[in-house]
């Protein structure tokens, strides 16, 4: 009788299956001990006077936690506004949907390209700012792409606006952090 005969192999579709299965396990052990790490900020409301007082970019933070409710922020005065009173709202944020009075041109990372509308294939639907983020299937954790949007506000004033964080302190979901300046000024500032 010939020793090979009496050996068994492993069928191909259940040692592809162990593969996967050792894989799967691989990627959950490592994503519940790799460290999950972004920028951060507190609560911060605009600097009064917005985009009517000309200034260096002023930060933001909306607390947008909230699925149910949009948070409405007025970029030309520089104020949150809550509903009903809402009329003047320039960018509005709930949890990771942020949205424009009208859509908003995209930029690549650095200064921003001139003004112009967007279209659907910049920036998502008309009004918003479509996929601002990547999602990092390791860490679970949203983080912006970079890019300097144009927006005209309800004043017809154009701004720059970035996204700079989804997170409050803590690593909190939520709590997005934009930073806006009038489109004429200095270029981007170095982080």
């Amino acid at each position: 009788m010939n020793p090979r005969s009496t050996q068994r192999r492993l069928p191909l579709p259940l040692a592809i299956g162990c593969v996967l299965f050792v894989t799967l396990l691989g990627y959950l052990v490592s994503t519940s001990i790799s460290r999950r790490a972004t920028a951060t900020f507190p609560l911060r409301t605009p600097r009064p006077g917005g985009l009517a007082r000309p200034g260096p970019w002023d930060t933001v933070t909306v607390d947008a936690r909230d699925p149910g409710a949009w948070r409405y922020v007025d970029l030309d005065h520089g104020s949150f506004l809550e509903p009903p009173d809402t009329a003047g709202w320039d960018v509005s944020v709930r949890r990771f949907q942020i949205r424009t009075r009208e859509a908003a041109a995209i930029g690549e990372p650095g200064p921003p390209n001139p003004v112009g509308r967007g279209t659907t294939s910049d920036v998502g639907e008309p009004g918003t700012l479509g996929k601002w983020y990547r999602y990092n299937l390791l860490s679970h954790v949203l983080e912006p792409r970079g890019l300097v949007y144009r927006l005209r506000t309800d004043e017809a004033r154009v701004a720059r606006v970035e996204i700079l964080s989804y997170y409050c302190p803590g690593l909190s979901a939520g709590c997005v952090t934009f930073r806006y300046a009038p489109a004429t000024g200095p270029s981007s500032p170095s982080r």
